[in-house]
């Protein structure tokens, strides 16, 4: 293992030191809440470079927000915070939940200044503009022949030409360790010595990175939903495919024994399989007259295991869609009308998790290994998805994963649910062992990420914050 703070950072083939300082820009913040937001909301704009390995040349802006401490005699300092994605609006999400969701959280929001920002390329900072949807539903993302193989190439490398000639040169500057320093700047603009981190998903990832790079900056972080950016793409893939098909059968094992489930006395898993496999053969077209295939279904079935509060609503989906006379139309609405977070999503995946396919034949074994790890549900994953819209993609990656090790950490508690569809397990225990101030707690449950799914996990991760323990 490496220490980060020992060696250099290869960004974009330029090679950048550690240490280099951000530019020092104060925050100008001004109020910025509507009837549906807190009255106490504040907004401002932090100005980074775009290329960090010419902090003079070139800048993007980075839209902040805040939600002032409560308790300001009991202030602690300030609660950065980053819901997910890579794609999400953290700006959006402090403005509608704060630092989370539950009356255990509401110390934070006494003792920190919770604090929301958009990443480099997401929302409302200087944004990545790509072609929506990015390419066309008919590319299939498991293609056996040549011919759509060479389809899948080409539709790859016209829509990250697309997006290159839309975004401009931030494209080659969206991967998670740009953004990290990112934070650094953050943190100045702030007047801040240090700042605490509370990061879902993707926020792990990405407050992982600033760990790694500035470790005496941090007072103390929850990584909640752990991303193992040190393994390979894959690996991941693998990983992934294998909770999601854990995730389904606990999500089918759960319709079983409730009344109320609107697929209880069925089979669900042959029921699910099914209605994937009519999608392939062509069986469904949807509004814009493409074939609705498999993957699409086993999208949006994956989507609503994300928060067990959702399952009844799954089971009501899928009922409908496996009807005698089947109306997918309400469960594939969420994949079908477009994802927002889709450019984001995918440039900064291509920098981080680039993908390894090397052929037709290796991208056959690689399919073929998922059905076997995941029969019901190999079509969609994540990770999956990098690993074949990355392909022939036409922007270098700039942080493909790479060992870590953080010494001098500060306090980490990485948390994670045992059945959790999209980051497992595994990527938790992994994630831990990075640092050498880190412990793992558990939460034994279904969902993606513990903040939504545990009262006691939401206790646990706001005693670890206060108290820096």
């Amino acid at each position: 293992m490496r220490t980060l703070l020992a060696v250099v950072l290869v960004l974009a083939g330029t090679v950048i030191p550690a240490d280099t300082p951000p530019p020092r820009s104060p925050l100008a913040w001004h109020d910025c809440h509507t009837d549906s937001t807190p009255a106490r909301l504040e907004c401002a704009t932090v100005t980074v470079p775009l290329d960090w390995s010419r902090p003079t040349g070139q800048k993007i802006d980075l839209a902040v927000d805040r939600l002032p401490a409560t308790d300001p005699a009991k202030r602690i300092g300030v609660l950065l915070t980053n819901p997910g994605g890579p794609g999400g609006s953290g700006v959006q999400d402090v403005a509608t939940e704060g630092a989370g969701p539950g009356p255990e959280f509401d110390i934070l929001h006494e003792r920190f200044d919770v604090i929301g920002f958009d990443p480099r390329g997401v929302g409302s900072s200087t944004p990545i503009r790509c072609p929506v949807p990015l390419r066309s539903a008919s590319v299939s993302s498991f293609p056996t022949k040549e011919s759509g193989y060479r389809q899948l190439l080409d539709a790859n490398r016209r829509a990250g030409t697309e997006c290159a000639r839309r975004t401009g040169p931030l494209i080659h500057h969206v991967d998670t360790v740009s953004a990290a320093r990112d934070i650094e700047a953050i943190r100045i603009a702030l007047g801040e010595k240090t700042v605490s981190l509370l990061g879902g998903s993707y926020g792990t990832e990405l407050f992982s990175a600033y760990i790694a790079l500035h470790p005496r900056q941090v007072r103390a972080a929850v990584l909640d939903g752990a991303v193992d950016h040190t393994r390979s793409t894959w690996q991941a893939a693998q990983d992934e495919a294998a909770a999601t098909e854990d995730a389904f059968h606990r999500f089918a094992a759960w319709c079983a024994h409730r009344p109320s489930c609107a697929l209880r006395g069925r089979d669900v898993a042959a029921d699910f399989a099914a209605l994937a496999a009519r999608a392939d053969r062509g069986a469904f077209i949807g509004p814009d007259g493409q074939k609705v295939d498999g993957a699409v279904i086993t999208k949006a079935m994956y989507l609503r295991l994300y928060r067990r509060a959702e399952w009844p609503e799954l089971a009501r989906l899928l009922a409908k869609a496996t009807a005698a006379r089947p109306d997918i139309g309400p469960l594939t609405d969420v994949v079908l009308s477009g994802d927002p977070e889709e450019a984001a999503n995918i440039t900064v995946g291509c920098h981080d998790f680039p993908s390894e396919v090397k052929s037709l034949p290796d991208l056959r074994a690689k399919a073929d290994r998922l059905r076997i790890l995941a029969p019901l549900t190999w079509r969609y994953s994540e990770m999956w998805t990098w690993a074949t819209t990355c392909l022939n993609w036409p922007v270098p990656a700039a942080n493909p994963p790479a060992p870590q090790y953080v010494h001098g950490s500060p306090p980490v508690l990485v948390a994670n649910g045992t059945h959790d569809p999209a980051t497992p397990l595994s990527w938790a225990r992994s994630l831990t062992a990075q640092f050498d101030h880190a412990r793992l707690f558990v939460y034994d449950g279904d969902g993606h990420t513990v903040t939504p799914h545990s009262g006691y996990g939401r206790q646990k991760e706001a005693e670890h914050l206060v108290n820096a323990t």
